[in-house]
């Protein structure tokens, strides 16, 4: 078998006689095995979504970012960049006391 090539069978598994193969092996199964449950994954995030003018995360194609707030930051660099900026210019210590006296206030919402 040829350095990088994939065992087809168990036959080549026990001809080349390494841990090496037989972990490909098994690779390779389970991707098939994930193919078949899900066919096309790669065809689905270049294809262009439907869900264009829905809100960020309304059943949006499962690709990154995955988190709301990420989504938000790339859609909205404006705003992001204002918050970043009225963070630096608070200092750490101020975001320290804010965040003590709003954590609690946005947890007890929750």
């Amino acid at each position: 078998m040829k350095p990088g090539a994939r065992p087809a069978t168990m036959r080549d598994v026990a001809a080349a006689g390494t841990i090496k193969a037989l972990v490909l092996l098994r690779i390779r199964a389970q991707r098939e095995r994930l193919e078949a449950i899900s066919p096309a994954p790669a065809a689905a995030v270049a294809q262009p979504s439907d869900t264009a003018g829905q809100a960020p995360g309304a059943s949006a194609p499962n690709v990154f970012p995955r988190s709301m707030i990420m989504r938000t930051l790339i859609e909205h660099p404006a705003a992001a960049g204002a918050i970043l900026a009225t963070g630096l210019a608070l200092g750490p210590r101020r975001l320290l006391q804010w965040s003590r006296w709003l954590l609690p206030l946005m947890l007890w919402r929750r």
